[in-house]
């Protein structure tokens, strides 16, 4: 039986955030599925052009499962890097899974590594998706996560709830400006907790633009400079999630759960 893996994810202009998050993340799942072939796609429209014109090709998942079905594939895995459940998720990868279930005598779908139905699902994982350790005494964890223009997700505010049901110094926003919880929420946080210091990281897959520039850059509207001009000092941190082996390591999970599902 000929079988694959298919990792999709967002995609990324940055060639070091490619190679420190996305490319680390294929790593793990080909030195842990050695009996399949690893594969890879991208649903960003817009970035899979950008490379075209750089005369580099990433495929869709359309286009991969299509490739993979006239090459003979039998059994095929799907595994997104997106973080949520949200709207690159259920309106373009679940419906090109879905066109083609029938060409595959086994196609199955995994979720995303933050995927839940509400804030119990994150017991256990805290210490994976927040870097606590790297707190100096006297800091607040403050993660910017991505969200979503046009369809909300609950998981940031499930992640939120969780953090304070333990005690932890979390504080959860995302960079959308139509969705929430938005930055003038955690300032609010902020400051109804009298925080003096700041630990500002990515609740992101990627150390790209978002990370770069909307959270830690030089601009004023930044979340960095924002958050300083209320007072607080602020120590950033661009690492994506996944440059953490702990953080990939729970794609390998969802794989397994769906290899033996």
């Amino acid at each position: 039986m000929n079988q694959a893996i298919v990792i999709v994810s967002f995609g990324t202009a940055d060639p070091e955030a490619k190679a420190s998050c996305l490319d680390a993340v294929a790593a793990d799942v080909i030195a842990a599925f050695p009996a399949y072939d690893v594969f890879e796609a991208w649903t960003s429209e817009f970035l899979r052009k950008k490379l075209a014109r750089d005369d580099k090709e990433m495929n869709s998942l359309g286009q991969v499962l299509s490739k993979l079905k006239a090459s003979g594939y039998d059994r095929v895995l799907i595994q997104p890097t997106h973080l949520i459940n949200g709207e690159e998720f259920n309106n373009k990868l679940v419906p090109e899974a879905a066109a083609y279930k029938e060409c595959f005598s086994c196609l199955k779908l995994g979720n995303p590594v933050l995927a839940g139905t509400g804030p119990e699902s994150y017991e256990g994982l805290l210490e994976t998706i927040f870097p606590l350790k790297e707190l100096y005494d006297g800091e607040e964890l403050v993660m910017m996560g991505h969200g979503s223009p046009h369809q909300h997700s609950a998981v940031y505010e499930w992640l939120q709830e969780c953090a304070d049901r333990n005690g932890l110094p979390v504080h959860i926003g995302v960079v959308e400006k139509t969705d929430w919880p938005d930055r003038d929420m955690v300032l609010k946080r902020l400051k109804k907790k009298g925080v003096k210091r700041v630990y500002l990281c990515p609740l992101l897959l990627t150390c790209g633009e978002h990370a770069q520039h909307d959270m830690a850059g030089d601009d004023s509207d930044s979340w960095k400079n924002v958050i300083a001009d209320q007072g607080i000092i602020v120590r950033a941190n661009t690492c994506g999630l996944g440059e953490k082996a702990s953080f990939r390591a729970l794609y390998i999970r969802n794989l397994v759960k769906i290899e033996n599902s």
